[in-house]
């Protein structure tokens, strides 16, 4: 069974899209005033923040897969 897709689906996609094409310009940016060390070390730890919100349990889990 084929689904159309909505409003949100759209939206999603067009933000993802902005997110996506944003970060080449504000890497860009950043470059300008800092050493590309700092802008992937800032770029990283960010992204590792992102990901613990995202999902909390994720140490538990890497931790469970070690220990078995």
């Amino acid at each position: 069974m084929k689904t159309r897709p909505d409003y949100i689906s759209y939206g999603a996609v067009g933000t993802l899209g902005i997110v996506w094409g944003s970060a080449f310009a504000l890497t860009d940016v950043a470059l300008r005033g800092f050493g590309a060390v700092e802008v992937v070390a800032a770029r990283a730890g960010l992204a590792a923040m992102v990901l613990v919100c995202v999902r909390p349990d994720i140490q538990r889990v890497e931790a469970a897969s070690n220990a078995g």
